[in-house]
């Protein structure tokens, strides 16, 4: 007999398929509690906790959130959520609307019928608009043919990435969305499995585009505020809100915890990193004065995150790790101390992918295996190849279990790795932040770490735009040729210089201490277990509470009232 989450989908399917039974689909589950009444029956444990998690937030917070408004007067912000069953997410959100609300704005907030997140974002009195209904409507009028005739053109996965569908880039987030949900490193677009899910993504996107113009045009927002973006149906909502001149404004976490990112885009900066620095702020940063207390302030900085474990502690990247000596790390690793030493991080190749900037390779599993490929070529240097630490958190939250998929390219392309090669696994005990005492190179195509490594004076190469590139302390490329020459010429390229190491520390100063905006209104962080579980609680309980939050009030602001690219703390920026 078939259990309840086969009946469901079943039951569902002959609704739909009978006359007029989408329609019937639609008004059931707008009836109160027949969707959670329907999760209960697919996994009651699983909604009782649900409920019981819903009901102990509402008993510490509904009377904060449920504050009444301010009378509306300073436009509509439409927050492009989806998040489903991402509380996390949804109660950083919520403190964000009710900043908005207080400053006259309007909320909406862009989700699914029958979403376990509805409930709290009720209980902010933001307006739920239904991205479902409007799915539904547009695929009522979709061209049943138009992702084939778009597939005929379509051969290869940069032909996939440069498709564009009205104005939006829906083949570059298909192809970052089909990679992330198989995990897979490239598509192979000659594959005629791999063609039919990239139809159906396509498929799906050009129904998404249609639903999101027609929500935008409706409801009429001057703002979009994002969390995702680089996946669809996301990058639909980014798309149109560029198109359109909107107010559209990411936020994302950040690499310590109580603290956010906060970027505005615009046409000319809508591919670069939400942690990147605009051209006001490294401006005013590179004329700052620079003395001991701000490279002291680095440093610390990093220390202090790295020590405490709460690096981008979103992701784990430093759980169960220590910091040791250059020198033990260098007899543990059985390095030639007679060498220079350069380092490899690779990105997870299918996270994030194709979201900023331009790379010179086709994406990160082809750099990846060229630039392992090169290591090898070289014996003239120590090569440390460090499987990104995220992988260990990631495979627990997408109940994998195999290698990683840096493991599997050198399986597949290279082999058994030459002496002058080492692994770190993604689960070393080893700190980053140890690596930089004994590193001379730091390979990458933009992650953080060329950051970080190149305010140590440790010499960085990218391999991708988008983010810290051609600021004066990098050694970028412009070509896979200059970047195979860089790397097999590594070792004979000198040290940074003290104007170099000055503009890597600056840029370190403004990426880690200059644009996080710090949160006192909520406390977040991220339990050490396998997952990294969030950990949230709002530090303020009462309406009067909410008025008085300085930090709010500083978002809000920001948000509704400035055009500047970057939230950054600065004094001497406008903020």
């Amino acid at each position: 007999m078939a259990g309840p989450t086969g009946v469901i989908p079943r039951l569902a399917g002959l609704i739909k398929r009978a006359p007029g039974g989408a329609n019937a689909c639609r008004a059931l589950v707008r009836i109160p509690g027949v969707v959670a009444g329907c999760r209960f029956l697919a996994g009651p444990r699983a909604e009782i906790a649900r409920w019981r998690k819903f009901r102990a937030f509402r008993r510490d917070y509904g009377r904060l959130l449920s504050t009444p408004t301010a009378s509306a007067t300073t436009g509509k912000t439409l927050f492009v959520s989806l998040s489903g069953d991402l509380l996390a997410a949804t109660s950083v959100e919520l403190l964000m609307i009710k900043a908005i609300q207080a400053r006259g704005g309007q909320c909406h907030v862009v989700t699914t019928m029958g979403a376990p997140t509805n409930r709290y974002y009720r209980l902010a009195r933001a307006t739920l608009a239904h991205f479902d209904d409007y799915e539904a409507r547009a695929r009522r009028d979709a061209k049943p043919d138009a992702a084939s005739q778009a597939m005929a053109d379509i051969r290869t996965q940069h032909d996939l990435i440069t498709f564009s569908f009205q104005g939006v880039n829906v083949g570059k987030y298909a192809c970052s969305t089909l990679m992330r949900q198989l995990r897979a490193g490239t598509l192979d677009l000659g594959n005629e499995t791999v063609r039919e899910r990239v139809h159906a993504e396509l498929t799906h996107a050009f129904v998404t585009v249609a639903a999101a113009s027609r929500l935008i045009e409706e409801l009429r927002p001057d703002t979009l505020v994002f969390l995702e973006r680089g996946y669809m149906p996301w990058g639909a909502f980014f798309d149109l809100g560029i198109q359109r001149g909107l107010n559209v404004v990411q936020w994302c976490g950040c690499h310590c915890e109580d603290a956010l990112m906060l970027k505005r885009y615009t046409r000319a900066n809508q591919d670069q990193h939400p942690a990147s620095l605009s051209s006001k702020t490294w401006a005013t940063l590179s004329e700052t004065p620079w003395g001991q207390k701000e490279q002291e302030a680095v440093r610390e900085e990093l220390h202090r995150n790295y020590a405490s474990g709460t690096w981008f502690s979103e992701v784990g990247t430093q759980f169960n790790t220590r910091l040791a000596a250059a020198e033990e790390v260098r007899a543990q690793l059985r390095l030639d101390p007679a060498k220079k030493t350069a380092v490899i991080f690779p990105h997870l190749f299918w996270d994030a992918t194709f979201f900023w900037g331009r790379d010179i390779y086709s994406d990160y599993r082809e750099w990846f295996v060229e630039a392992v490929k090169l290591a090898c070529a070289n014996p003239a240097l120590n090569w440390l190849v460090k499987i990104h630490p995220a992988n260990t958190v990631k495979n627990h939250r997408d109940g994998h279990s195999g290698e990683s998929s840096e493991l599997q390219a050198i399986r597949a392309c290279i082999g058994d790795l030459p002496d002058h090669v080492r692994l770190l696994p993604a689960d070393t005990t080893i700190s980053t932040y140890s690596l930089f005492g004994l590193m001379d190179y730091c390979l990458t195509v933009r992650g953080t770490v060329g950051i970080e490594a190149a305010a140590f004076g440790v010499k960085t190469l990218t391999a991708g735009t988008g983010r810290y590139d051609h600021h004066g302390f990098t050694l970028d490329s412009d070509t896979r040729d200059e970047y195979r020459a860089h790397v097999m010429s590594l070792h004979n390229v000198p040290p940074m210089t003290p104007r170099e190491i000055e503009l890597a520390q600056k840029f370190a100063y403004g990426t880690f201490l200059v644009r996080p905006f710090r949160l006192t209104s909520l406390r977040f962080g991220f339990s050490r277990d396998k997952v990294a579980t969030p950990k949230l609680e709002y530090t303020i309980r009462t309406p009067e509470d909410m008025r008085k939050a300085e930090d709010l009030r500083r978002f809000a602001d920001w948000v509704t009232a400035s055009r500047d690219e970057d939230y950054a703390d600065l004094p001497c920026l406008e903020t």
